[in-house]
């Protein structure tokens, strides 16, 4: 069987309806930055991260970007960081885990132990994902995410 690989979803907006809510997207965004001397942008470059990281480039909003380099993404995606630096002409900032954090989480559960339950996966979480974030906004008045409404509890 051939794989299926994901294509972006035909869109049942209008050109003016699409035009409309980049126009809202932008003014959102100003209105942030007006608001907040520190904004920054945590983008995992899916699809719905593009959509914001090309509204920041129009807008020339002043928000920083930033991207959380876990140490388990795949080649793309770290190539993907430096095709959206290159064709956008901004800097996306990589934010580490300790490596300390990332070896105290092997030497208990294995480089793979967040496959094996709830607790070991929280833990990866803590330390590739949790404690870089927490430092990446270390300071920040305003956080961007590209997480819609849905994958959220709140």
């Amino acid at each position: 069987m051939t794989p299926k690989f994901w294509s972006i979803p035909t869109s049942t907006l209008s050109a003016a309806e699409l035009a409309e809510k980049s126009t809202i997207l932008k003014q959102r965004l100003a209105d942030i930055t007006k608001r907040f001397s520190d904004v920054r942008f945590a983008t995992s470059l899916a699809a719905e991260d593009m959509v914001i990281t090309d509204a920041i480039s129009k807008a020339n909003a002043k928000i920083k970007l930033f991207t959380l380099a876990t140490g388990r993404l795949h080649q793309e995606t770290i190539e993907m960081v430096k095709t959206t630096e290159d064709h956008y002409g901004l800097s996306i900032t990589k934010v580490y885990p300790l490596e300390s954090d990332v070896q105290a989480f092997i030497d208990q559960y294995g480089m793979n132990g967040f496959y094996d339950g709830e607790e070991p996966k929280k833990a990866c979480c803590g330390a590739r994902k949790i404690k870089p974030l927490n430092t990446a906004l270390l300071g920040a008045d305003a956080w961007i995410t590209g997480q819609r409404r849905e994958q959220s509890t709140t």
